[in-house]
């Protein structure tokens, strides 16, 4: 089976919301200096180089390049060194030294998870492209003496507007407020009377700004230059998100409208992610909460969702399953947010390969109707009697289990079910059963999961290739987060043990050509036929 790789480009360019799915499907080539004539060590390097760069690749369609320039080093420090928590898997299409053998090139396709990336990126507070976005209303005092113009005002607003953008705030119209409003809003501390104001006028978030003439000619930094400012309220608790101010000497002879922009563009300057507080922050009083999930179809997914749901230092993380309630699970905790805040943190999110589809309140139970986006179960294999195999595949078998000298494999009862050369893709292992199966380019991959097992079980992997190839063929072990275990070479007959780690219950295997996409390659036998059987021992 022949993978044509999906790039990045294609992902955008089809219409979809940028890192809306469950997978980003990157890819990325490098080449590295080969140190002290070691080829191995080379190629080690140059695929590692090569996962990074997929995962900076990743980056690029989550957060918008402003962030990405700015908080560069972060994402060196924080998310970087977490690649092996986001790649789901990858193909290796080239790997070859250069003709000099002084460098190495790998290329390779590489398939990142999308939610424990955009996980970690929230809580670095960056914005995520295609997420929804908060509303923020701008307030100012009707006797400003700038934005009490109509004209410069609406300046004012289409100058922050790409900046509020790039914060995922979008900009739900102007109100003017009375000169007693507008010293509530500039009031230091917590005031009551400023909270009650701002939830009376319903909104997610609030922008307060107000401009200060000073004197024509006054030096700068004195406390006579015109300046502008602006305060971020959350809408719900009238918690200050954050303040900004710039200053700058009034210009003698020039009207406001001419030197307002340079003002704007110092104070959106300052608008930045780590100068927001997170809006959770600023929640109302915690309140006790039942949580119920419908959409489940099935107990394995109700642990698959709540392991994504209720990891890490989440609102929900101290819920615990209270009843079960018409077949659905139902969670109590305390909540330490609003209403509002869960409906919009909630409504349309990805958890893990869950999608919320509604948010619905009943008194103090929050339902969650979710759907699982990911494959439904793992592709069975094909039934292979002998009346349906090609006559060439007959007579490799026939030709192969004649010499009598591999007594662990038989006439294969399954062969593999096409399109398998992805982890998400696997062919569900029938146990013990001989499985035939066909690796037809350098590029081709097929995987194999094994499900149901006991924590500590020992298998046995028998393996034979049926006839001669130019390839490498190699087997890939995985855990099952599909993470690397183990990479064995086989010989033309191998036996290999694995044991199933504490705590999981399936494993994938991955049969390939060693080395991937070689350029210029041309000759026969690249490919391979081959058998497989997966033992447990509790079943011989």
């Amino acid at each position: 089976m022949a993978i044509t790789a999906v790039l990045t480009a294609l992902l955008l360019g089809a219409g979809a919301r940028p890192g809306s799915g469950q997978t980003l499907d990157v890819s990325a080539q490098v080449e590295v200096p080969v140190l002290g004539d070691n080829l191995d060590q080379a190629r080690h390097r140059a695929i590692r180089e090569a996962e990074v760069q997929c995962l900076q690749e990743a980056l690029k369609i989550l957060v918008a390049p402003e962030w990405l320039a700015s908080y560069s080093g972060e994402l060196k420090r924080r998310i970087l060194p977490r690649l092996d928590r986001y790649l789901s898997g990858f193909r290796t299409t080239r790997a070859e030294p250069s003709a000099d053998r002084a460098r190495y090139v790998a290329a390779i396709d590489a398939q990142l998870a999308r939610a424990p990336l955009a996980e970690d990126l929230r809580e670095l507070q960056l914005p995520i492209l295609g997420d929804p976005k908060r509303t923020v209303r701008i307030l100012y005092a009707e006797d400003d003496p700038f934005l009490s113009d109509a004209q410069l005002l609406q300046e004012v607003i289409d100058q922050l507007k790409p900046r509020l953008d790039l914060l995922n705030f979008q900009v739900n119209g102007a109100m003017a407020v009375t000169r007693e409003q507008a010293a509530l809003l500039r009031a230091p501390g917590d005031v009551p009377p400023r909270t009650a104001f701002l939830k009376r006028i319903r909104s997610e978030a609030d922008l307060f700004l107000q401009f200060r003439p000073g004197v024509p000619g006054a030096p700068v930094e004195s406390a006579r230059d015109t300046s502008a400012s602006a305060i971020l309220f959350h809408g719900e608790s009238g918690g200050v998100l954050g303040a900004f101010e710039s200053r700058a000497p009034a210009p003698a002879g020039r009207l406001p409208r001419q030197y307002a922009p340079g003002l704007v563009a110092a104070l959106a300057a300052q608008l930045q992610p780590a100068a927001i507080q997170p809006v959770g922050t600023f929640a109302a009083a915690a309140t006790q909460l039942d949580l119920r999930i419908s959409g489940l179809r099935s107990l394995a997914e109700e642990e698959a969702f709540g392991a994504a749901f209720f990891s890490r230092s989440g609102p929900f993380a101290q819920f615990t399953l209270s009843r079960i309630e018409s077949g659905m699970p139902v969670y109590r905790g305390t909540y330490p947010a609003n209403r509002r805040i869960a409906e919009r943190e909630l409504q349309g999110r990805d958890i893990g390969t869950f999608h919320v589809r509604q948010v619905n309140w009943i008194d103090t139970t929050l339902e969650l109707q979710v759907e699982n986006t990911a494959t439904p179960a793992h592709a069975e294999l094909d039934l292979f009697p002998p009346e349906s195999r090609p006559g060439s595949v007959q007579d490799t078998l026939q030709a192969f289990l004649a010499r009598g000298d591999t007594p662990d494999l038989g006439d294969p009862v399954y062969a593999e079910h096409e399109d398998n050369g992805w982890l998400d893709r696997a062919n569900a292992l029938a146990f013990n059963a001989p499985i035939y199966g066909l690796v037809d380019a350098r590029t081709d991959s097929d995987f194999y999961v094994g499900e149901a097992l006991e924590p500590g079980e020992t298998l046995e992997i028998v393996w034979a290739r049926l006839d001669r190839t130019n390839l490498a063929p190699v087997l890939r072990l995985y855990d099952e987060q599909g993470q690397p275990v183990r990479t064995v070479v086989p010989r033309l007959y191998s036996r290999i043990g694995y044991k199933v780690p504490h705590g999981q219950h399936s494993f994938y295997l991955e049969v390939a050509d060693r080395f991937g996409f070689i350029r210029g390659e041309s000759g026969g036998y690249l490919k391979f036929p081959y058998l497989l059987t997966v033992r447990r021992q509790s079943q011989r």
